[in-house]
């Protein structure tokens, strides 16, 4: 089995619904602190007919969830914007060792009435065939 290096690190799971405003429901978001990573899972998703689209992690938005009163803010406060880079933030902030970090905002339900391969209609998670594709290059899919 291949050693998987520590410094790379996908998370997967929905944040904020801000990302489906942003994108709507049949494009997950993606947040990667490494270009060259996500033009590897672009790749993959174009490859599985799994579309994903890059968001910024927009360094200046980082002051919005520090804290008076605790190492840092989960929430960047009532009336803020951007609340799928600040989450993407907040969540970058527990494993900023790692230089090549993803972040899938899955949008894991939808009442899109649109269908297709991987996508049936109802509750799905987007993005997670383009992440096999990606992890499948990079280390094989070979189990023993």
């Amino acid at each position: 089995m291949k050693h998987m290096e520590r410094a790379r690190w996908s998370a997967n799971p929905t944040l904020t619904g801000a990302a489906r405003s942003a994108l709507g429901a049949n494009l997950p978001a993606v947040f990667s602190s490494c270009d060259e990573t996500w033009s590897a899972l672009e790749a993959a998703g174009i490859e599985e007919d799994d579309p994903i689209w890059r968001l910024p992690l927009h360094k200046p938005y980082r002051k919005m969830i520090e804290s008076k009163v605790a190492d840092i803010s989960s929430t960047a406060g009532e009336g803020a914007q951007g609340g799928a880079i600040i989450a993407a933030l907040f969540l970058r902030e527990f494993c900023a060792d790692v230089p090549r970090w993803l972040h899938i905002d899955t949008s894991a339900w939808t009442n899109s009435t649109f269908s297709g391969p991987g996508k049936p209609e109802g509750g799905e998670a987007l993005g997670l065939r383009a992440l096999w594709r990606f992890v499948s290059a990079r280390y094989g899919t070979n189990r023993g």
